[in-house]
């Protein structure tokens, strides 16, 4: 079981040439907090608006992303851990941290950033 962000899975889906070696992440149990499925559709369009993604393949990706087997969980009940938090990450990055946290899973990212602030107390799969 592992934890996935929406910047992993908007390369995997957009780009799946360029992230070839790391698409059998896609058939593992993963996870994610349901702020997953905004935060993945608003990447997809802004790369469609902005032209990095042919417009024809939005619907494929957007269908693709629907057929995974994610399962989501709500985060509400660490709204505290969550603002503790905020030093370091975004309460969007946050959430993804606390629930691979919490469920000791490793974390898929392509947010080289946050995988910095997060490896002390998490295992990072960063994406390249």
């Amino acid at each position: 079981m592992k934890t996935v962000d929406a910047s992993s899975l908007i390369n995997l889906l957009a780009y799946p040439d360029e992230f070839s070696s790391h698409q059998n992440l896609l058939d593992d149990n993963l996870i994610a907090p349901a702020i997953l499925v905004p935060e993945f559709l608003s990447g997809i369009r802004k790369l469609a608006i902005r032209k990095r993604i042919p417009t024809n393949l939005v619907n494929r990706i957007v269908t693709r992303f629907e057929g995974l087997q994610i399962e989501l969980f709500t985060m509400s009940v660490y709204r505290r851990e969550l603002w503790a938090m905020t030093k370091n990450f975004s309460p969007y990055d946050a959430t993804y941290v606390l629930l691979a946290q919490t469920t000791f899973t490793p974390l898929i990212t392509s947010d080289a950033r946050m995988a910095k602030a997060a490896q002390r107390n998490t295992e990072i799969i960063l994406l390249k």
